[in-house]
């Protein structure tokens, strides 16, 4: 910052002399002045706890039912592991043997995941560059999450004002945000302590 403000200042004595007509307010013969302007670069801090992870590199649900319907009494399973099936969103995933679904407009689509989210990821210390690698996990409150209008005696959130239409090739994709949602909260580099909060989850139909 100290070399921009000598250049605002060489700068303004220059255009003064020019105003002044050179009437020697620098002093003996005016010379070329190079002006240049810039931002500071930030400095480095050493973690504090409460940075944002980046990477994500594994964030494990598990997935137990997909559901559409117009009603509690009028609802289908697409998709169900009574297990439950632990999936990597960190790339998209699939899910093998989905029921068939007669086509039509629906008032709702219902997901069912575990409770427990689990992460894998990485923060850099701005300090020094080294990188803390460890895991977290997020209880929820509850296990559904549901898109649609209409709903009697419904669970979960409610997301989407208008019905899901499904025709010949449609397809259901369940979005996790998880930017930002993930950080750095204690620990050594090779253990490090990750908190996770509750993701926002979108329904996309294509």
């Amino acid at each position: 910052m100290k070399k921009t403000t000598m250049g605002i200042l060489v700068c303004l004595a220059a255009m003064s002399a020019a105003v002044l007509g050179g009437c020697g307010f620098l002093g003996g013969n005016q010379v070329a002045v190079e002006i240049g302007a810039g931002t500071e670069a930030s400095g480095s801090k050493a973690l504090a706890g409460g940075e944002i992870a980046d990477p994500i590199t594994a964030y494990r649900v598990v997935f137990k039912k997909i559901e559409i319907g117009n009603s509690e009494a009028d609802k289908f399973t697409l998709w169900e592991s009574e297990a439950g099936e632990l999936k990597d969103v960190v790339s998209a995933v699939s899910f093998d043997n989905a029921n068939p679904v007669q086509p039509g407009v629906y008032n709702y689509v219902r997901l069912t995941i575990g409770t427990t989210l689990s992460v894998d990821g990485s923060v850099t210390d701005g300090s020094d560059g080294t990188v803390y690698t460890g895991t977290g996990a997020c209880v929820l409150a509850n296990d559904t999450y549901l898109w649609g209008t209409n709903i009697e005696n419904f669970t979960g959130e409610l997301t989407l004002g208008s019905p899901v239409t499904i025709a010949e090739g449609s397809s259901l994709y369940f979005h996790f945000q998880i930017g930002g949602t993930v950080h750095y909260e204690s620990g050594p580099a090779d253990a490090a302590v990750l908190s996770v909060t509750k993701p926002v989850l979108n329904l996309i139909t294509e």
